[in-house]
């Protein structure tokens, strides 16, 4: 397995037990309440490398931007249990969300970006953001943010702004997709993308 840049200490191991939270090798062992981030890791197991065999440990390596992640910090919602996931099986894990995460969690990640995504979206300037700087993914999720069922903070500040969800979501899959590499795959929402030829191509939908 590949070194991470911030090797998970013991004490952070202790945290991560204390809390509750694994680091699941397969989708049987995902947590309960967490079967849909099992399915999505799978969907892109098989988009990405054609596999079935439900073995999270392919993701070692990759590197993955998780947009809208969560944050232990939000106890009562979603915490970033793809991120977790993934970085546990070793792959390099850049996180966004409105909330800091902890302490722990920043460590385990390669990347976090934490504070408003609306607005550098909305202005064009999200994949220009300085902690993507020379980073390009093999994988970019987001099914916190937009999604079947959306974050409701997410949904009140785009409707106060009097911008559509689907708009802003058409503007995130661009500039979010100019981040993935050849042959790259991207989840975002319920649609997911391939880049083929330098361009996105949707692939599926699971609305």
């Amino acid at each position: 397995m590949n070194e991470r840049r911030h090797p998970m200490s013991d004490a952070d191991r202790k945290w991560m037990r204390r809390n509750g939270i694994t680091f699941p090798h397969n989708w049987k062992e995902m947590p309960p309440r967490s079967g849909s981030t099992g399915y999505i890791l799978d969907i892109l197991l098989y988009e990405l490398f054609g596999i079935t065999d439900l073995d999270f440990s392919h993701f070692d390596g990759l590197q993955i931007l998780d947009i809208g992640a969560g944050s232990h910090l939000n106890r009562a919602q979603a915490q970033p249990t793809f991120a977790r996931t993934c970085a546990g099986n070793g792959a390099r894990v850049v996180v966004t969300d409105i909330l800091p995460q902890s302490e722990p969690d920043a460590r385990l990640f390669d990347g976090v970006v934490t504070g408003d995504l609306i607005t550098p979206v909305l202005q064009g300037r999200f994949a220009q953001l300085p902690e993507f700087a020379g980073r390009t993914f093999d994988i970019i999720h987001s099914s916190g943010l937009i999604n079947f069922i959306p974050d409701p903070m997410f949904s009140n500040t785009l409707d106060a702004l009097g911008i559509k969800e689907d708009s802003f979501a058409r503007l995130l899959t661009e500039q979010a997709g100019s981040m993935l590499v050849k042959n790259g795959v991207m989840y975002l929402g319920g649609y997911l993308y391939r880049k083929i030829d330098n361009e996105l191509k949707l692939t599926k939908s699971f609305d």
